[in-house]
């Protein structure tokens, strides 16, 4: 099964409310992913981390945008390097509103879900007057 390697995030703020996030990872395909082309689905997720003691939502993570949500294959090869640039209001990382800890911790979640049709069937159809 595929791995993520660390997620590297850098956060460059414009100014003008807006910022702009830069990540990168590489996803790591074991010879199953390269033999069989296995197609999975990666989600970035943006994250809230309230993990510090004080943070309004002690220990709940908050989810706060779906950065990406595409699919991908090994192609062939053992490794894939992804990165991802996108431009968020500093309104939504401030996701912790405090004026006793003003700050905020986000992070990036990275996960590969594998796309493989399960075995299954469905039955006959039953027509009649459910009443």
């Amino acid at each position: 099964m595929a791995g993520v390697s660390p997620i590297d995030l850098q956060v460059v703020l414009s100014g003008d409310g807006a910022a702009t996030l830069e990540g990168s990872w590489t996803i790591d395909f074991n010879g199953f992913d390269v033999s069989s082309n296995l197609e999975y689905q990666e989600v970035v997720n943006l994250v809230g981390v309230d993990q510090d003691v004080g943070d309004i939502n002690d220990n709940r993570n908050d989810d706060l945008r779906v950065l990406r949500a595409e699919n991908v294959r090994a192609e062939g090869a053992t490794t894939l390097a992804r990165s991802i640039t996108s431009t968020v209001t500093t309104r939504l990382l401030n996701e912790d509103p405090s004026p006793i800890r003003p700050r905020d911790e986000i992070q990036l979640t990275v996960a590969l879900k594998p796309l493989v049709d399960a075995a299954g069937n469905v039955s006959n159809i039953v027509r009649a007057q459910f009443t």
